[in-house]
């Protein structure tokens, strides 16, 4: 296995950044198969990259103007990125979601806040 022969190579010092990606991988080595075997997981990360671009242009056209709203503006980003995968349509979602919580009272339950992820979200009769 070529990862030993990196491994067992003389005059590596112990910082070597090879070396410590080695150890990792051989750490690793075992689950390494499981990534091949699963019908959900996709080995390009096409879907993130266009994700990330799309997040980077939109970026230059907000005005943030605070940490505050930068930390809004990547919940707002994240929901209506979920909503896209989840095949839910943005604005219907944030309406909704907006009516229902609304009506809530102040002590309601984490979980029922949960429900009204995109994933979990059902959109209310009206």
């Amino acid at each position: 296995m070529r990862l030993m022969s990196v491994k067992k190579r003389i005059g590596v010092s112990p910082d070597d950044p090879l070396l410590a990606a080695t150890e990792h991988a051989l750490k690793q080595w075992d689950e390494i198969p499981r990534i091949f075997a699963s019908l959900t997981y996709r080995l390009d990360n096409n879907e993130v990259e266009r994700i990330n671009r799309y997040i980077s242009l939109t970026h230059r056209r907000l005005t943030i103007g605070s940490h505050s709203g930068a930390e809004a503006a990547a919940l707002y980003h994240s929901l209506a990125i979920t909503c896209h995968r989840c095949g839910v349509n943005v604005f219907d979602y944030f309406c909704d979601i907006i009516d229902q919580s609304a009506a809530w009272p102040p002590n309601t339950s984490i979980e029922k806040y949960r429900d009204l992820l995109p994933d979990r979200w059902e959109p209310s009769q009206k």
